[in-house]
């Protein structure tokens, strides 16, 4: 078994990989070239710090995808993707991956590590763990058809690209949103994304970022001065016009109040996650 950074992968290749490894997961998945590309560029992929085991006929077999903070001088690093193709487990691939990238990822100037794993994967776990990764946070995913219905005469504009980005987004949040629900992985394929502002009667009091095709809502919040009085209800009730379901992926379970707004307006979990940690000392 031969592991080496992915470089040079095939995209072709690649995706193969990822569509076996994902066949028979707790939540199938399977992407096209393309879908694989574009995720992976949004969440700021390296492939010099991406790794894979490959076999003797040279064949990927596993890979860790790490997408990096920043292009040039990256500190931390978020596995995007793990995977092992059926027929290659139990044989400690990605424990491996992770003590060949170790050094790599040292001289590279990575201070952290990051991931997320469904928490029913306890085999993921152990071998995360077995790495030096700890569980940081408990995420909540949640999906549904909106059912708001908005009592509140507010207006609700699509917003462009440009003004979400002078949008002080931080001030509508009560936690940092997971990696890839963070600004600069919207702001990499900002045209994916429909902007929706709720104004009062002028100023933007909460806002949305919701994918267009799939209704994944990346990002929500109201002021919070300005809560409880129906501008978030008000924004899904927009939303939910635009969309028969939406989802929403890897809410902080810290966030109790943002958590019973969406059950609260049609939404229910349907897995949890946990990000984990490692930091390199």
């Amino acid at each position: 078994m031969k592991i080496k950074n992915l470089a040079n992968i095939d995209l072709m290749e690649l995706t193969e990989c990822f569509n076996a490894a994902f066949a028979d997961y707790s939540i199938p998945m399977q992407m096209t070239p393309s879908q694989l590309q574009d995720r992976f560029y949004a969440g700021g992929i390296s492939y010099d710090l991406s790794f894979g085991a490959f076999d003797s006929d040279d064949r990927l077999v596993a890979f860790v995808m790490h997408c990096t903070d920043h292009p040039e001088q990256p500190t931390t690093v978020f596995n995007v993707g793990t995977g092992v193709i059926p027929s290659y487990r139990g044989q400690r691939l990605v424990p491996r991956i992770y003590t060949f990238a170790a050094p790599h990822l040292k001289e590279t100037g990575i201070k952290t590590k990051m991931l997320e794993v469904i928490q029913t994967n306890t085999k993921a776990i152990k071998a995360y763990q077995s790495a030096g990764f700890r569980i940081e946070k408990e995420l909540t995913c949640l999906k549904g058809k909106i059912k708001s219905v908005s009592k509140k005469e507010a207006s609700i504009i699509y917003a462009s690209g440009r003004a979400y980005q002078t949008l002080n987004n931080s001030l509508f949040w009560n936690y940092l949103p997971a990696w890839e629900n963070s600004t600069p992985c919207i702001l990499r394929n900002v045209e994916a994304y429909t902007f929706y502002f709720v104004q009062d009667p002028e100023d933007v009091c909460g806002y949305a970022v919701v994918h267009s095709t799939t209704g994944v809502i990346k990002q929500f919040g109201v002021l919070p001065e300005k809560r409880g009085k129906g501008f978030g209800q008000a924004l899904f009730h927009s939303i939910g016009q635009d969309h028969d379901e939406v989802k929403i992926l890897n809410i902080d379970q810290r966030d109790t109040s943002t958590l019973a707004f969406l059950e609260k307006n049609g939404l229910t979990p349907f897995v949890t996650q946990y990000e984990m940690h490692h930091t390199v000392f």
